[in-house]
């Protein structure tokens, strides 16, 4: 509130206080959705310029992937990717669907696991999906 009566933007001040944004958030009991969508700030260059991993930030906002990143237009795939983290357990952590996720985002199930070393009959299996859709959704014999 105080910030925004004085027209001040968050990150340069608190790139100037050298003071980090989940200690203050949590203080100021203030929504990262809110914030961000008001500063116009994309979450990329935030998160990449204040060093937080997505995996801590999103599980102490209880904040949806899928929401966050919609609203931000920025793709799954390269995001975890420059951050280090493996899309199992993300999205195990946060109970959300690979194939909705997948097929939202335009991407082909194979081409991420297999670079994730991930096994596709475990997977296909935890998530209650048949094969045999799958496959035929992918356009793949």
């Amino acid at each position: 509130p105080l910030l925004h009566l004085l027209h001040v933007e968050v990150i340069p001040l608190i790139h100037l206080l050298h003071v980090e944004v989940l200690p203050l958030i949590h203080l100021l009991h203030v929504e990262v959705l809110p914030l961000i969508h008001l500063l116009h700030v994309e979450v990329v260059p935030l998160l990449h310029l204040l060093h937080v991993e997505v995996v801590q930030l999103l599980h102490l906002q209880h904040v949806e992937v899928v929401q966050l990143l919609h609203l931000q237009h920025v793709e799954v795939v390269p995001l975890l990717h420059l951050l280090h983290v493996e899309v199992v357990p993300l999205i195990h952590l946060l109970h959300v669907e690979v194939i909705p996720l997948l097929y939202l985002l335009h991407v082909e199930v194979v081409p991420l696991l297999y670079l994730q070393h991930v096994e596709v009959v475990p997977l296909l299996h935890l998530q209650h999906v048949y094969v045999v859709p799958l496959l035929y959704l992918q356009h793949v014999i």
